[in-house]
């Protein structure tokens, strides 16, 4: 399972038909790079949140062609974001 990555750095879900972003992507402590630029699928709805905050490791975060209007707020809690 997704959880059990532990050392994962980076993660490419882009152009995935994904729906939502799976809640054990929280697990991946180590994650540094995580793209999902062209999943038209996700929408980054505040279910989302508690996972992605829990990647504190996180430097890039690629969300180009989600079709969001604008940046959800929750993500100002990654500080390592470059």
């Amino acid at each position: 399972p997704l959880s059990s990555l532990k050392s994962l750095k980076r993660l490419n879900l882009g152009s995935c038909e994904l729906k939502e972003i799976p809640e054990a992507i929280g697990a991946l402590e180590s994650l540094e790079e995580l793209n999902l630029f062209g999943s038209y699928g996700i929408k980054l709805v505040k279910a989302d949140f508690p996972s992605l905050v829990l990647l504190v490791k996180l430097k890039i975060l690629n969300i180009s062609n989600l079709g969001l209007k604008k940046i959800p707020q929750a993500l100002a809690d990654l500080v390592n974001l470059e």
